[in-house]
């Protein structure tokens, strides 16, 4: 018998605007800095952090193998002019605000619409966070997949972020590799 049907496993449940709200004002959920002005009916949206990183690079036959070949990258800060991402351009950047997940919930990051309509592609890599995801900016992994060259400008609306209400608390916080990440890398 499905698990589902059979009342064992309720399925979980979106957060609403209200749900955010009050989750971040019962200091349940951390987004830091908070704008109420950010909250969708059933999201909120994130804004792009200051700092990019720009793979170098590689020398001429150099393969890169994944999870054996150190990939370097030039860290710059967006100044007030932006950064310029060029058509076939791949940046590493991070949202700007800092995210504190419960182990009672899960969330997701989707892309917006007047990105997506450039060609800009910001979510390449896994867009679900774990419960328990704490003092994360997330990682965005941002290509320029259309004919125009973008501008990307520290504070922008990036990403929305989806949170869900698992039925029950993830037996332990997430402390994997991306634990506590910010400017696009690892924090060690």
């Amino acid at each position: 018998m499905d698990r589902f049907c059979s009342g064992i496993i309720k399925p979980s449940m979106i957060l609403s605007d209200i749900d955010i709200k009050n989750a971040q004002a019962a200091g349940v959920l951390g987004i830091e800095p908070f704008d109420e002005n950010r909250l969708k009916q059933a999201s909120y949206v994130l804004s792009l952090g200051a700092k990019l990183l720009i793979p170098k690079p590689l020398l001429l036959g150099q393969i890169v193998e994944p999870g054996k070949t150190e990939v370097a990258y030039d860290e710059i800060t967006v100044g007030d002019k932006g950064y310029i991402l060029r058509p076939g351009k791949f940046v590493l950047g991070s949202v700007m605000e800092r995210l504190r997940i419960p182990t009672s919930m899960c969330a997701w990051l989707d892309s917006r619409t007047d990105l997506v309509r450039l060609g800009v592609c910001v979510l390449q890599g896994s867009t679900f966070i774990e419960p328990g995801q704490s003092g994360s900016h997330e990682t965005l992994e941002i290509t320029n997949l259309g004919p125009y060259p973008v501008r990307l400008t520290a504070g922008m609306k990036i990403v929305k972020i989806i949170f869900e209400q698992l039925q029950t608390p993830a037996s332990h916080a997430y402390d994997g590799s991306y634990a506590g990440q910010r400017d696009g890398r690892v924090q060690v």
